[in-house]
């Protein structure tokens, strides 16, 4: 499997208006993209999550077409979700409701040198999370991070499914968000992430409805 990361010239800034979830929300400066090879058992991505939305005054599913393991809520009511107060319009549009796993991790407020080899040129800095198993790298804006306590919350979205003669040798991995919550309970993005599957359940993360605009 190939894909591609972009390799920025300053840390990702939101667009106003826009939702984090969408590429649309964020302005990135990039001077090229950096391909990194993935071998073919890791390219079977599995959804985690069934998503909703807010249309026509009612919760509605959103098909996730070509993602492995969604849902199928089109013959079968949505679940009862209870919408957080002051919701303006707006964000109503833009808001994306499912149900995961969370789990509140240490993050260093000291950063580090790009952890691993290559040309790129990324001046956010890489910071620390701390699972009980283990520790992995994230880029993040330094002074969004020092605003921030020291646990930050983390939230599974997706998990690349191994074929099953490599099950013993490999460990899966878990595509999880970085997000942060205001007072009403309404989440945004703010990086994303890999961790291995044996990292992220050492950290024993509990369910959780999001709300993610």
């Amino acid at each position: 499997m190939v894909f591609g990361v972009y390799s920025r010239e300053e840390p990702l800034e939101r667009i106003p208006g826009f939702p984090s979830w969408s590429w649309a929300g964020w302005a990135t400066a990039g001077s090229g993209i950096h391909f990194v090879v993935r071998p073919e058992h890791l390219i079977h991505i599995h959804s985690t999550a069934s998503w909703f939305r807010f249309k026509e005054s009612k919760i509605q599913w959103i098909s996730n077409i070509g993602i492995d393991g969604a849902d199928d809520y089109s013959r079968k009511p949505a679940p009862d979700f209870h919408l957080p107060d002051n919701l303006q319009k707006s964000e109503m549009d833009n808001v994306l409701i499912f149900e995961t796993v969370t789990a509140f991790l240490p993050v260093s407020f000291s950063f580090q040198d790009l952890p691993f080899g290559g040309g790129r040129k990324i001046f956010g800095k890489y910071f620390t999370i701390n699972f009980p198993s283990g520790v992995v790298s994230i880029c993040l804006n330094p002074d969004w991070r020092h605003r921030q306590g020291l646990c930050l919350e983390f939230i599974l979205i997706a998990e690349a499914m191994l074929e099953e003669e490599y099950e013993r040798e490999y460990d899966e991995t878990q595509h999880i968000l970085l997000i942060e919550t205001d007072k009403r309970g309404i989440s945004s993005r703010v990086e994303h992430s890999l961790v291995s599957r044996s990292y992220w359940k050492s950290a024993n993360p509990v369910n959780r409805t999001v709300f993610l605009i």
